[in-house]
């Protein structure tokens, strides 16, 4: 293998049985609360990785609530698992008793928790999707997430 910039696609998001229409989710979470609770989380490893150049991501998830209520989701990373950066503002998913798909997408710049100090560093980032109820008054609310398959990261970086 050469030195030089490579791109990379990865969808570490929504693995679960075959499908007849390649369409797969994660297996559901369910949330009661107005704190966000994590859906699932990715750990993104690219060992020859030199110098990660941009990141362009293409996130969905979904989401039903079946009452009056709404649902947040957002999308989040992390250098060490543990301290978390939103990639983008809550998006609202609005009462229904079918599963919304909600994408975000585009490029999300560096930051100091968020590979501002790993870009050129050959250890994980992580990725992780995260919902919650959209309103601290409600009690008897339930909201069912799960990742979409489709969702991907193209990582643009300099390496073997």
């Amino acid at each position: 293998m050469s030195w030089g910039i490579k791109e990379v696609i990865l969808n570490p998001f929504g693995k679960n049985d075959l499908t007849e229409n390649g369409v797969q989710y994660s297996a559901v979470v369910t949330n009661t609360t107005y704190a966000f609770t994590v859906v699932e989380t990715a750990t993104i490893n690219i060992p020859s990785v030199d110098k990660i150049l941009q990141i362009e991501y293409g996130l969905t998830m979904a989401t039903n609530v079946a009452t009056i209520e709404t649902a947040l989701q957002k999308w989040q990373g992390s250098d060490d698992n543990s301290s978390w950066v939103d990639l983008n503002s809550a998006v609202t998913a609005s009462a229904s008793t079918a599963y919304q798909d909600k994408t975000v997408s585009g490029r999300f710049p560096f930051t100091t928790n968020f590979l501002g100090k790993m870009r050129q560093k050959k250890e994980p980032f992580y990725i992780r999707a995260v919902s919650s109820i959209g309103s601290t008054s409600a009690t008897t609310v339930t909201c069912s997430s799960k990742t979409k398959n489709s969702s991907y990261l193209k990582i643009i970086y300099v390496g073997y």
